[in-house]
């Protein structure tokens, strides 16, 4: 794969992002992109994913969970584990260990576990901007996503059909939700890592 494609590709899958042209990083700076390239939920619920995917062919002393669960610790720790994946992968564990007992996971209630957890493990983590950010967004995401969605699926959504608005590769509403939940935090700039 050639460069910078190459590099965005280790900062999207690992989280190594020191390799990143100073172009490309203001290419995904000025539109407020920068968290596309930041290690998240989105990484984690691949990593858990795949692998629930590719044990299902196991024999049943594999139980895909176990394995699911231990590929996003293993993930979580080669990454580097910074709070916003910390936090994305206590969620996402919650999620595999909800989805093995035949249970609905509770975002907010998986929210707050995981910052239960993580300030119990490190109370200084309060403090932390990267802690704060990933937690930030993570609520605006839970709290005003599926709002905002159908709020703008009533104004955009004609009486016949789908509005090609909705139809984009972006979604509105969450990159809403994500700056309603960072701006008072990021002093207005909405790049983050959540």
């Amino acid at each position: 794969m050639p460069a910078p494609e190459r590099e965005v590709m280790a900062g999207i899958l690992l989280g190594i992002e020191s390799g990143i042209p100073e172009a490309t990083r203001e290419a995904f700076n000025a539109p407020g992109t920068t968290h596309a390239i930041a290690i998240s939920g989105f990484n984690i619920s691949i990593v858990a994913g795949a692998l629930l995917g590719l044990t299902r062919r196991l024999p049943r002393r594999w139980p895909g969970w176990i394995v699911a669960l231990a590929g996003v610790g293993l993930y979580t720790v080669l990454v580097g584990g910074a709070p916003s994946v910390v936090r994305a992968a206590i969620m996402g564990s919650l999620g595999i260990l909800a989805r093995q007992i035949g249970r609905r996971t509770f975002a907010l209630g998986a929210l707050a576990t995981s910052g239960a957890l993580m300030t119990a493990v490190s109370p200084g983590a309060l403090w932390d901007s990267g802690f704060q950010l990933a937690f930030a967004v993570t609520f605006g995401l839970v709290a005003y996503a599926d709002p905002m969605q159908t709020w703008v699926e009533r104004r955009l959504t004609p009486r016949r059909g789908v509005s090609p608005c909705l139809r984009s590769t972006r979604d509105p509403p969450r990159e809403g939700a994500r700056g309603i939940a960072v701006r008072p935090r990021s002093g207005g700039h909405a790049h983050c890592g959540g």
